[in-house]
């Protein structure tokens, strides 16, 4: 598996946890891993849409992709297409982000890949320091 790192150093200082974050992009991570396999490409990009007050995370694969009927039912508790899988992790994932007053958004074709794409808000006070 190979992976490519695209990250602005724009970025201002954001309030977030950094534990419940760093558990949050770890889980996106491991679904990634395993979509692609044995071997595949995972980049990722984290960019500052200063315009939109915006900072962005994006976790993009080359894997199988989803499902167009199971695209709206991946952050669902107890959802999943893995048959050890549980369905937790992007349920967990989704909670985390809705708690940092972020959005989550996912962009899947089945076939060509995912993108999970979280975007954290950018306030006032973040931008000045």
């Amino acid at each position: 598996i190979s992976f490519y790192l695209n990250l602005d150093n724009t970025i201002p200082k954001l309030f977030i946890d950094k534990t419940l974050i760093r558990q949050a992009l770890t889980n996106i991570l491991q679904n990634s891993i395993d979509a692609v396999g044995s071997s595949g490409n995972i980049y990722v990009k984290s960019e500052y849409i200063k315009d939109r007050r915006i900072a962005s995370v994006s976790i993009k694969d080359d894997g199988q992709g989803i499902e167009a009927e199971n695209l709206e039912k991946i952050f669902d508790p107890t959802f999943s297409t893995k048959e050890s899988g549980t369905g937790l992790g992007l349920a967990i994932v989704e909670k985390i982000v809705l708690e940092h007053n972020a959005r989550i958004f996912c962009f899947s074709e089945k076939g060509a890949g995912a993108e999970i794409v979280i975007e954290f808000p950018v306030l006032e006070e973040e931008m000045s320091g």
